[in-house]
């Protein structure tokens, strides 16, 4: 059976985004998207941190800013890690 890994966000951004340049050269931003789900009472807001690369990374860079609207397609990579506390 295949699978898809897409999804599609439509939200807006909740901070200027953060450009960077990768080792090999290429374009990077990451930035805070805000989803809302429901309604009146029960709206809740779901955070989506987000990076892209490349030419989509020069378009965002040059021209969105925080609370712009926007359109995403893209897959979704999930990264788990394991926090440790320093003992005092």
């Amino acid at each position: 059976m295949a699978s898809v890994n897409k999804v599609i966000l439509i939200g807006r951004l909740g901070r200027d985004p953060e450009s960077r340049v990768t080792a090999q050269g290429d374009s990077m931003v990451n930035f805070s998207l805000a989803t809302d789900s429901g309604r009146g009472e029960k709206k809740t807001t779901t955070w989506h941190r987000v990076v892209c690369y490349k030419q989509p990374a020069e378009f965002i860079k040059t021209y969105v800013k925080k609370g712009d609207p926007l359109y995403l397609e893209g897959t979704i990579i999930n990264r788990e890690w394991d926090r440790r506390c320093a003992s005092f």
